[in-house]
């Protein structure tokens, strides 16, 4: 067993890390964890993801971009929409130390139907969340053409008011 008491070689310790490796399909969601539950004492250290590839080398995920990473309350994150540029290393890193390395791989190819229940269930969540999403724009659309059809109503009564009692209140020739 080799070990490195003081913490002075990084790829002795690297060496020991969680490195996972998965295969996800092309649009799929993929949920990145290296805890089941983060234990409480380490809930006040900082996590920090970091993804390395081929096009942009070794960066810091940004969660401000919701629409393609999710921080999950756990430290892990859930990369929205998987696409080729996804691909690569993701290192987890609590206060600065490496906590677990996931080499992703996407599969934009591949177009076959799920042969695992567990996928099928997966494609069948996913779908319902974007689903989800569709509904409610479209609610929040059918609201707002409602509330602007009655504007013009309202716009349009006024006027035909207004004109009327210009009309009305007009002397004849």
């Amino acid at each position: 067993l080799l070990q490195d008491v003081t913490n002075s070689s990084r790829s002795v310790c690297e060496s020991s890390v969680v490195n996972k490796r998965l295969t996800v399909t092309f649009g799929q969601s993929v949920h990145l964890s290296c805890f089941v539950k983060m234990p409480q004492v380490l809930k006040v250290y900082p996590v920090t993801w970091y993804h390395h590839s081929k096009e942009k080398g070794r960066y810091m995920v940004s969660f401000s971009r919701v629409e393609k990473y999710i921080a999950t309350v756990e430290g892990g994150m859930v990369i929205v929409g998987a696409s080729e540029e996804d691909g690569g290393r993701y290192d987890c890193q609590l206060a600065g130390a490496l906590l677990c390395t996931f080499n992703l791989t996407v599969d934009a190819h591949r177009c076959s139907p799920p042969a695992r229940s567990q996928d099928y269930h997966r494609v069948y969540s996913d779908w319902c969340h974007e689903f989800q999403k569709y509904k409610s724009a479209m609610k929040s659309w059918e609201k707002k053409q409602a509330q602007c059809s009655s504007s013009r109503q309202n716009e349009t009564a006024i006027a035909q008011g207004l004109l009327s009692n210009e009309l009305g209140a007009s002397p004849a020739l």
